[in-house]
């Protein structure tokens, strides 16, 4: 649900930002940032404590 999400408000705001400053530069640096921000986000909140499956034979 989310990437399809950010599939369609990331090309219309980075045209939004492009529109106003007249560069990519700003508006790739900015999501850019962004996404880092939620992956790390996303990392300490959703995913936690990554434990290894050990699996049981019988």
């Amino acid at each position: 649900m989310f990437g399809n999400v950010a599939s369609i408000v990331t090309p219309i705001v980075i045209g939004y930002l492009v529109a106003k400053s007249g560069s990519f530069n700003g508006a790739l640096v900015f999501f850019v940032g962004l996404n880092a921000l939620l992956t790390v986000f996303s990392y300490l909140v959703i995913v936690k404590d990554i434990k290894r499956v050990e699996l049981r034979h019988g």
